[in-house]
């Protein structure tokens, strides 16, 4: 989208920007604009919101869409020569005869501010470029969806569900491949030996046999994402967020190109840090402001992807998932998985349902005040 100010680069003789590149660090650049009454037909800044407004331009911005469903998101500025390297920090300056004005002017601080302040007509915005670990996509890619199937671990029927594929973009998966070791409780080892003498078909393993399965962890971490959605208000009244609900869930629908069932929910690690330029913000009532903070939120999944042997009837319950962490080894028949479920005929509601009860991870990247 074309510039809101015109900004003019600082140049000599000798170029004052830098750029640099590691091999594994990525690249940084830094270079300086002018902004304001800095020369060409530059229009003098004269008030401290313009001055904001660059912040924002430059650094880019994260809030919750109109639609309450999506973020709205502004990017960050690409460096001119190097558009794989983004606008990370900034320091400004200002240049011109100096005016003397009341500060705060948009009034609602939540500490006292010196009383006046020095404002000038044009700025120099010293810019820090870097490489980043995820994808920039702006708002009108990000699609949404819906379900109408989807059922919570209870066996409730949610109304309708309906999410933004958020998790496209401001966010960076590590994969880390390990093996889980497990007993299969049905299965037994015997001594193998051609000739029919001692020990041949001896028990080994006692009726319990230790198995090495392949897994992995995945960590998926979502940056810049608003702290409303793990811990918001609606007024006075505090919102639920859609992390603690998912928690020992394996997901219910395939996702992210995860089949369903093949992704469990270990833990979640919340960083809070405050955006570039804070705004304020009602919270919990309607006298209460408080500047919005963001936080980068790491989703920590355990990955297994096994193919059953032999698949049983669909379940009446949607939020059964009969694949993925929910299939048990069968020790008796080599590399064996079948869905194991609950076996208690006088207790409807608990018959049939597997290790892990399941939740849609799309809610996962969803406002928690959006219901439908």
């Amino acid at each position: 989208m074309p510039d809101q100010y015109d900004y003019r680069e600082k140049i000599r003789g000798t170029e004052p920007g830098t750029a640099g590149f590691s091999r594994t660090g990525g690249g940084r650049a830094t270079m300086t604009q002018f902004v304001g009454a800095c020369g060409g037909d530059s229009v003098a800044f004269t008030s401290v919101a313009q001055l904001h407004a660059v912040i924002d331009e430059i650094l880019g911005t994260t809030k919750v869409h109109d639609d309450g469903l999506r973020l709205k998101r502004t990017l960050p500025k690409a460096h001119p020569r190097h558009p794989d390297l983004y606008a990370e920090r900034l320091t400004y300056r200002g240049i011109g005869r100096m005016t003397k004005v009341t500060s705060d002017p948009g009034g609602g601080l939540e500490a006292d501010a010196f009383e006046e302040m020095s404002f000038y007509p044009g700025y120099q915005i010293d810019i820090e470029f870097a490489s980043l670990p995820y994808s920039l996509i702006t708002d009108d890619q990000i699609e949404t969806g819906s379900f109408t199937s989807a059922v919570d671990r209870y066996g409730t029927t949610w109304p309708s569900l309906t999410y933004a594929k958020e998790w496209l973009r401001y966010t960076d998966i590590d994969r880390m491949p390990q093996t889980e070791t497990i007993t299969a409780e049905a299965g037994q080892l015997i001594f193998d030996i051609a000739a029919a003498t001692e020990p041949n078909n001896r028990e080994a393993g006692k009726g319990q046999i230790q198995m090495q399965v392949p897994k992995s962890s995945l960590i998926i971490t979502w940056f810049d994402v608003p702290f409303s959605y793990v811990d918001g208000f609606s007024g006075s009244t505090r919102v639920e967020n859609n992390i603690e609900p998912a928690m020992g869930c394996v997901n219910q629908f395939a996702w992210y190109g995860f089949p369903a069932g093949t992704l469990l929910l270990t833990a979640v690690k919340i960083v809070r840090h405050p955006p570039p330029r804070q705004e304020l913000k009602l919270w919990q009532g309607t006298a209460i402001y408080a500047g919005i903070k963001l936080c980068d939120i790491s989703f920590v999944f355990s990955r297994q992807n096994v193919t059953v042997t032999s698949a049983p009837s669909a379940a009446t319950n949607t939020n059964v998932i009969q694949a993925g962490h929910n299939l048990l080894p069968w020790a008796h028949q080599g590399n064996s998985w079948y869905f194991a479920k609950t076996n208690f005929p006088t207790v409807a509601a608990a018959h049939g349902r597997g290790v892990y009860p399941s939740f849609p991870f799309e809610k996962l990247f969803t406002n928690p005040g959006v219901t439908a």
